[in-house]
């Protein structure tokens, strides 16, 4: 059976519960001990040095990287693009692992530089006896990658009741029942929705709406 996130990741925890505490001389020696745990397609492992008092001077390096969003070379938070995504998703988590120097794994799902992502994270904090971490490994793997749409603000109140069932796994039969509608109607605002939000197909579609938000 192919590994999930979740299986390497407790992999991960146990390679680092199990790291003497000063054992480790540097942050790419503490990564790249790693590397060989990122098999799944797209996942990446980056560190991060934490030393600085203000979180937007860490610095960010890649070591795997398999999926490209942002910077390639060594990047200070403070340099990346997407400031709001540096706020909400990177300075509290960072500075969480460096100052309780514990694991954390969480799945995240946000808009990133203009792309709507849900990506799993494992942060390991540097093993130390000090009184913070001086630097943190993350694995990083992207479940879902959509261009973030606006389509939404044009959705019509009728079109999103029929989103809002198609969501559920109502067929246009069963969505016509429900709102009181033909199933020639629901064919031809399905239609208009898979034409608003550029969807090739229904699953396209589903991905698309969920991407942008809509429940």
């Amino acid at each position: 059976m192919a590994k999930t996130f979740a299986d390497i990741a407790k992999e991960a925890v146990q390679i680092w519960k199990h790291t003497p505490e000063n054992s480790l001389v540097s942050a790419e020696a503490d990564a790249s001990r790693f590397v060989a745990l990122a098999s799944l397609p797209g996942m990446n492992v980056h560190f991060l040095t934490l030393a600085s008092d203000d979180p937007l001077e860490f610095v960010m390096h890649r070591v795997v990287l398999k999926t490209l969003i942002g910077e390639e070379r060594p990047s200070r938070l403070a340099d990346l693009e997407d400031q709001d995504f540096v706020r909400d998703h990177m300075i509290a988590a960072y500075c969480s692992a460096r100052d309780t120097k514990e694991s954390r794994i969480e799945r995240i799902n946000t808009t990133l530089e203009g792309v709507q992502v849900v990506y799993d994270r494992l942060i390991l904090p540097e093993r130390t006896s000090g009184s913070r971490a001086r630097w943190a490994v993350v694995l990083f793997h992207p479940r879902l990658i959509l261009p973030a749409s606006d389509a939404s603000e044009s959705v019509t109140n009728r079109e999103h009741d029929v989103l809002t069932l198609v969501l559920q796994g109502q067929t246009a039969r069963e969505i016509a029942a429900t709102l009181n509608l033909s199933p020639k109607s629901v064919e031809h605002r399905i239609a208009d929705l898979k034409r608003k939000f550029g969807a090739r197909n229904l699953p396209h579609l589903v991905s698309l709406a969920v991407s942008a938000g809509l429940r």
